[in-house]
């Protein structure tokens, strides 16, 4: 689970400065990993943020 594909913690630093749209659902199993990386970006970036968060 340290990989980079699963944990992107380590990597944060490396993530270019672009817009970007997070979208997860619910019942997804990553929801609480989402939203902490929603949160990080959203305070590292200056380039806007979106999360989209649905019932499916």
């Amino acid at each position: 689970w340290n990989q980079e594909c699963c944990n992107q913690e380590r990597v944060m630093g490396k993530h270019a400065d672009v817009p970007m749209v997070l979208a997860c659902g619910w019942y997804d199993n990553f929801i609480g990993a989402t939203i902490d990386y929603y949160i990080k970006m959203k305070k590292k970036n200056k380039s806007p943020v979106s999360l989209i968060l649905g019932p499916w």
